[in-house]
């Protein structure tokens, strides 16, 4: 298996765009296994092993450098634009595949390569953001059909622990071989973000930084949220160039970006300035359906800075029994942004 691992570290893996990603909306469950180092989890397939050392999951647990059943994961400080040209480097045609998981752009690649005298199907999948890059590699005997399928499904469970784990679970740690509780090794400073805001006397709290003006906010921390209430905010920076003449039309028009809801109906707009900011923009309110086809209520405040727009949205479920709609004013009434 050397000569594979040095044909995995050579690949130079011509950009294909895909024009319709498939969209993962992830949940963590009891399944989902750690791996602390990247506040990365997974759900490997059965009969894979979990090495700490290596940040991989092998089958019956054999040393990555050896197995040739290997679920292997890193997380690269690269913007991911620049990881996907190479990844999708001379792939054939049609082992090319875009995804949105939990609202991460990512591809996945399918390819069969020689190692030694063996054939390996090898799948690789690539996601992130402006800041980093995870990417996760799976590979088995080519001849293993089964598992073939299995792979693929195991790299695409992919969630990411940005502020934890929901429920900790013993892992066991690289240094010293102690073992920690999941929660506290995954535990992290506050993450830096690019704006204030004030979220004191609700329930809400952050669930996933995706970059410093890229934040979900659920009401238990997690993103989806686990609970019942899948309500959330979002708060999104954007670059566009929009004439004051058209920002009312752009709001409104922003209502059909979202991955998590369509069919816009009802909609309500009006002028809104954040006094803690100085912004001004439209304040935006509609009904709409999720991808479960649950009615959702979406409110929506879209600001304007030069060429730089800030989408601060928040969604709940009246189904959930949650009137969040002045609960969300309030909170985004305080934002600010840092400078």
């Amino acid at each position: 298996m050397k000569a594979f691992c040095s044909l995995l570290a050579g690949i130079a893996l011509s950009l294909t765009v895909m024009a319709d990603p498939i969209v993962i909306n992830n949940t963590r469950g009891p399944a989902y296994v750690a791996i602390p180092d990247i506040r990365l989890s997974l759900v490997p397939p059965s009969g894979f092993a979990f090495l700490p050392a290596s940040d991989a999951f092998t089958k019956n647990g054999e040393p990555v450098s050896t197995a040739q059943y290997v679920v292997q994961a890193a997380k690269i400080n690269l913007d991911y634009t620049l990881v996907r040209d190479s990844i999708v480097k001379n792939v054939p045609a049609g082992g090319i595949q875009d995804y949105i998981i939990n609202h991460y752009t990512g591809v996945m690649t399918k390819r069969t390569v020689a190692a030694g005298a063996v054939n390996i199907n090898l799948y690789t999948l690539a996601f992130g953001n402006g800041f980093y890059t995870y990417v996760v590699n799976a590979y088995c005997p080519a001849g293993d059909a089964a598992t073939s399928v299995l792979l693929p499904q195991a790299i695409l469970s992919a969630y990411v622990d940005t502020l934890g784990a929901p429920s900790p679970v013993m892992v066991r740690a690289k240094r010293g071989g102690k073992v920690m509780a999941q929660g506290n090794a995954l535990a992290a400073a506050p993450p830096a973000l690019g704006f204030s805001l004030d979220l004191s006397g609700t329930a809400f709290k952050i669930a996933s930084v995706i970059g410093p003006l890229f934040v979900f906010y659920t009401q238990d921390g997690v993103y989806p949220a686990l609970i019942a209430d899948k309500s959330f905010l979002r708060i999104y920076s954007m670059k566009a160039s929009v004439t004051p003449a058209g920002q009312a039309d752009f709001s409104k028009a922003m209502l059909n970006s979202y991955s998590e809801f369509t069919g816009s109906a009802g909609i309500q707009i009006s002028p809104t300035t954040v006094a803690t900011d100085g912004l001004s923009g439209y304040e935006v309110t509609c009904t709409a359906t999720d991808a479960g086809g649950q009615a959702i209520q979406v409110y929506q405040k879209t600001l304007f800075d030069g060429d730089t727009v800030y989408l601060l949205t928040g969604v709940y479920y009246p189904a959930a029994g949650s009137g969040l709609m002045p609960v969300f004013k309030t909170i985004y009434s305080s934002f600010k942004r840092l400078r």
